[in-house]
């Protein structure tokens, strides 16, 4: 039995790979067909140094996850270190969903020294907004409930035992 690590686990046809994950990527956004293969090819580079660690389970499955941790990346790269989940998850959602113009081009040809740009992380940071109100506890007065079915299983059952259990109560 041969264990992940003595046989070659990359995937040996990238075509198929490449146009799921082109097609991704057009879904995600990213239009551009030269920025698609650079994305392209840095998730195979991330695929092929992951195969060589663990094994894969499907290859396509793994480039489109490598994309989104490439996409939360660049975007932790660009919010800086102090961000939090919530920053990074409204971030992820304002490039998605269109509310950042030019975010692709951005994304692919951003350098080290770009990234350190307070106004790209401006506008990233602007778009979060606070999804819930504060927490504001409020007193709730007890209340019985009263099922109309209860009111009714008590008179039934009521009934019931009078017949059987009073049998002088009963005319014949």
């Amino acid at each position: 039995m041969s264990t992940p690590f003595e046989r070659d686990n990359t995937p040996a046809d990238w075509s198929l790979i490449t146009q799921r994950l082109a097609a991704y990527l057009n879904a995600l956004g990213v239009t551009d067909t030269t920025e698609i293969a650079q994305l392209s090819e840095q998730v195979q580079r991330r695929v092929t140094a992951r195969a060589a660690v663990t094994m894969l389970e499907d290859a396509i499955e793994a480039a489109i996850e490598e994309t989104l941790v490439l996409l939360d990346d660049w975007l932790l790269a660009e919010l800086g270190s102090d961000s939090d989940a919530n920053t990074l998850a409204a971030a992820r959602a304002a490039v998605l969903g269109g509310e950042v113009p030019g975010w692709t081009a951005r994304w692919v040809t951003t350098s080290t020294a770009e990234r350190a740009d307070p106004g790209f992380a401006a506008v990233l940071r602007g778009c979060h907004r606070v999804a819930v109100p504060p927490f504001a506890p409020l007193a709730m007065h007890t209340s019985t409930i009263d099922l109309c079915c209860q009111r009714s299983r008590r008179r039934i059952s009521g009934a019931i035992c009078r017949f059987f259990c009073q049998p002088e109560t009963r005319k014949t």
